[in-house]
Formats: structure tokens, C-alpha cells, sequence
């Protein structure tokens, strides 16, 4: 299982850098929030992105296995749920992952509780605008 989270980490830090090399243009300096412009459309993607990895967020499960197979519903909801699909767009999918981390339920008496600790994964929109 570490091996596994060592490769992750090492993948996310290798798109990490492609994507920072890619982009050649010069950000902005930061500044304090209220002074700062408002989110755009493109921010507000990526937290939707990010707010959906915690799909297993408050789940008991009686195993990891039905934890992890809990995390498919991230695909699913990026084809399937219009909803979500009418926020973030109609092109996204994931390419790596979910990968969880999960661990047994501290202070509860049933011996098979585990819950996710942390879940990532990696998706890719079509649109180059997204």
C-alpha cells in the first residue's frame, strides 16, 4: 500500500510540474482576498473537482474494499450527474485513480469500521478552455 501512495505522489508531482511547466505566463502578485478579483469560472471547477474526491466523507464501512468501491461514484458523477456535469461541464473524466487512504475507525467497538482518510485522484477535461 505505500508503494502505492509512493507512486501517486510521484505521478501528482510529475503532472504537477508539467502543468507548471506548460504555462509560461506570469501570475500575479498575490494579494489579500478582499482586495482580489472574484472567482472565476475556472476556479470554481477545480474546487467542485476538489470537493468531490470527499465522496467517502463520514462513511463507515464494514471493509476498504467497499470504501474504495464507494469512490467510483466520482467517474460516475462527472458522466453521469447532470447537475454536476451543467457546473463543471460535459468533459471531464478520470484518468488516474481514486486512490484512497483509510484506516479503522478510532474509538468504535465493531472491529471491521474502517473510513477513508484521504482519497485523490486525477481527471482531464477535453476543453481547453476548462
Amino acid at each position: 500500500m505505500n508503494k502505492l501512495f509512493q507512486l501517486a505522489g510521484l505521478a501528482l508531482a510529475a503532472a504537477i510540474l508539467l502543468v507548471a511547466c506548460a504555462e509560461e505566463r506570469q501570475l500575479p502578485e498575490p494579494t489579500a482576498l478582499e482586495n482580489g478579483p472574484p472567482p472565476t469560472g475556472l476556479h470554481k471547477t477545480i474546487a467542485v473537482l476538489c470537493m468531490i474526491a470527499n465522496v467517502n466523507y463520514n462513511l463507515i464501512a464494514p471493509s476498504e474494499a467497499t470504501l474504495n468501491r464507494n469512490t467510483l461514484k466520482i467517474n460516475e458523477a462527472l458522466k453521469n450527474n447532470a447537475g454536476l456535469r451543467a457546473y463543471v461541464g460535459n468533459d471531464w473524466q478520470v484518468v488516474w485513480g481514486p486512490a484512497t487512504s483509510n484506516s479503522q475507525k478510532a474509538g468504535v467497538s465493531v472491529p471491521d469500521s474502517f473510513v477513508t482518510d484521504n482519497t485523490m485522484y486525477v481527471a482531464r477535461g477535453i476543453n481547453p478552455a476548462t
